[in-house]
């Protein structure tokens, strides 16, 4: 189960969404895709963040406004 926390931020600026596992605890790897609307986001990339520390993440941009995230945790 994951939860994508709310945000904001000017135009031009750099937003950071957090999505966070709510049950993390046993989780080897998972993949989900990030749904948004690409004529007011872009996309510049995904980091590890609390919950993933020294684990894998990838991503892939599959179509506008569709972002394809994979991750393996250590």
């Amino acid at each position: 189960d994951l939860s994508v926390e709310p945000g904001s931020t000017e135009a031009g600026a750099v937003a950071k969404i957090p999505v966070r596992f709510n049950s993390p605890v046993g989780i080897g790897a998972a993949q989900f895709d990030l749904v948004f609307d690409p004529a007011v986001l872009k996309f510049k990339g995904v980091e590890n963040g609390s919950q993933l520390l020294s684990g894998l993440v990838e991503s892939n941009q599959v179509q506008p406004g569709r972002v394809r995230v994979a991750l393996v945790s250590n």
